[in-house]
C-alpha cells in the first residue's frame, strides 16, 4: 500500500528511557518510515499530557519530563523535515494536566473522550493540507 500521511503517535511507555536514546528511536523510525514510504508525509504526534495523580506517580511521568521530551521530539521533526503536532494545548487544563473526566487512569483517554482526540487529529491533517 501506498500511504499520503504517516503519523507517529507514540505513548508514555518509553519516558524512563534516556532522552537521546528515545529520539534516536524516533529518528530510526522516521529512517525506517521513509525508506518504505518515500512520498508520504510523515508527522510526529506529541506524547499526550497526564492526569495529575499519574504525573505525580513516577519521576520520569512528570509534566516537566513529558513537555522536555516534546520538545525534543519537535525539534527533531524540525531537523528531519517531518511535521510535529501538539494536542496538549487543545486538551490539557489551564496547568497542563489531562483532566480527570477524560480519562480514568490518568493516560489513556475514555474510549468517550476519543471523539475529542480524532476530531483534533482531523483538524490537524486538514491543516497539513492547506
Amino acid at each position: 500500500r501506498k500511504y499520503g500521511k504517516i503519523i507517529i503517535s507514540l505513548g508514555l511507555n518509553e519516558c524512563g528511557l534516556p532522552l537521546d536514546s528515545l529520539i534516536g528511536k524516533y529518528r530510526e523510525l522516521i529512517t525506517t518510515v521513509r525508506q518504505a514510504q518515500p512520498d508520504a508525509v510523515i508527522v510526529l504526534n506529541s506524547i499526550m499530557t497526564l492526569g495529575r495523580w499519574k504525573a505525580s506517580s513516577e519521576s520520569y511521568f512528570a509534566l516537566s519530563n513529558i513537555y522536555s521530551i516534546n520538545d525534543a521530539i519537535k525539534g527533531l521533526a524540525e531537523s528531519e523535515g517531518v511535521f510535529y503536532i501538539d494536542i496538549n494545548p487543545y486538551i490539557a487544563d489551564s496547568e497542563g494536566y489531562l483532566p480527570d473526566e477524560l480519562s480514568g487512569d490518568g493516560c489513556h483517554l475514555y474510549m468517550t473522550s476519543d471523539p475529542i482526540w480524532a476530531r483534533w487529529l482531523c483538524q490537524q491533517m486538514a491543516l497539513l493540507d492547506a
